[in-house]
């Protein structure tokens, strides 16, 4: 079965916490969910996961936070969907995104099993390269802000060409994400991930691959700056 994109989920709003995040509409059983979220605060490791997530990737830098958690659907005793942080001195948004046909190994398969995440000044954009080591994997970008409501447009990896946005909302004057992803038809790299925000601005990003074979999980890939 190809991998697909479901259906991305509405964005929420919070302050300490973000409470009942929507699953995207039409999920069913073996589907993998993605819950992207941005905060600004003190901490730069990931935050408690609900039940039956796991924390796969973080990029914070001066208190700008995305993370990237991941669930399968009827699996892992899914039934959280609502995070909560201390030490929160902004507002946060997140949402989430549905995709068919990955590898349900453990929660939800990646390749590499690593995840490329970067924190940029203003005027730097996007993260370093993955390399697939198998065809047809969906490479996914996810781009964030704080301080205001940023779009983004020309989502792409240098290899790989341009990406298809799936989503780009937020918090109005207070942060921002989007998301974009295509098929990579033959394993190799990817090239470096880069988009165009509406407005310069300091930002984090990550970039990774779903797989449709059973890959091991790996543990939470972090990088500060």
């Amino acid at each position: 079965m190809a991998i697909a994109w479901r259906a991305t989920g509405a964005v929420k709003t919070g302050t300490t916490s973000l409470s009942s995040v929507a699953q995207p509409t039409g999920t069913s059983t073996g589907d993998v969910l993605l819950a992207f979220i941005i905060d600004r605060g003190t901490s730069n490791a990931n935050t408690a996961a609900p039940d039956g997530w796991l924390a796969r990737g973080l990029a914070y830098v001066s208190g700008d936070r995305l993370q990237l958690f991941s669930a399968v659907v009827g699996s892992n005793s899914l039934s959280g969907t609502s995070w909560t942080w201390s030490s929160l001195t902004g507002r946060s948004c997140g949402y989430i995104v549905g995709y068919t046909g990955v590898g349900t190994s453990g929660y939800g398969s990646l390749d590499p099993v690593g995840v490329s995440v970067r924190s940029n000044a203003s005027g730097t954009y996007g993260t370093l390269s993955i390399t697939t080591t198998i065809a047809n994997d969906m490479v996914v970008a996810a781009y964030g802000t704080q301080t205001n409501l940023y779009t983004w447009s020309s989502e792409s990896c240098g290899t790989l060409g341009a990406l298809t946005e799936k989503g780009d909302a937020g918090y109005t004057s207070y942060c921002s994400i989007a998301v974009a992803n295509l098929i990579q038809s033959s394993a190799t790299s990817t090239g470096d991930s880069t988009a165009t925000p509406s407005t310069s601005c300091a930002n984090v990003g990550m970039l990774f691959a779903l797989t449709s074979s059973a890959i091991v999980v790996a543990p939470t890939a972090t990088v500060t700056a």
